[in-house]
Order: C-alpha cells, then sequence, then structure tokens
C-alpha cells in the first residue's frame, strides 16, 4: 500500500466513523427535546386537567 492509498483510507474511515458519530449525537439531541417537550406538556396539562377533573 502506497502512503496516499493509506491516507485516504483512513479519512474515509474517519469520515464514516464521524457521519455514525454526528447520527447518534443528533439522536440524543432530538431525544432530549422529545423529553423537554413531555416534561413542559406534563407540566402544562396535569394542573389544568386536575381542576377539570374537580380532584
Amino acid at each position: 500500500m502506497t502512503k496516499e492509498n493509506i491516507k485516504t483510507n483512513t479519512s474515509l474511515r474517519y469520515s464514516q466513523y464521524r457521519k455514525r458519530l454526528s447520527h447518534t449525537f443528533s439522536f440524543k439531541k432530538l431525544k432530549k427535546q422529545i423529553e423537554t417537550l413531555h416534561d413542559q406538556e406534563f407540566i402544562i396539562n396535569v394542573p389544568i386537567g386536575g381542576v377539570a377533573d374537580g380532584r
């Protein structure tokens, strides 16, 4: 293998790794956003629902 080949191979592998990493990262970010959204929904809905149900 020539030096140039090794360089290309390494950068290819690195870009694939980064793609996978960024995909995982964005998924975690999305999950966190969804959890935050659920928390906000919970905070908004529970008091109103509690009052409406007369509990």
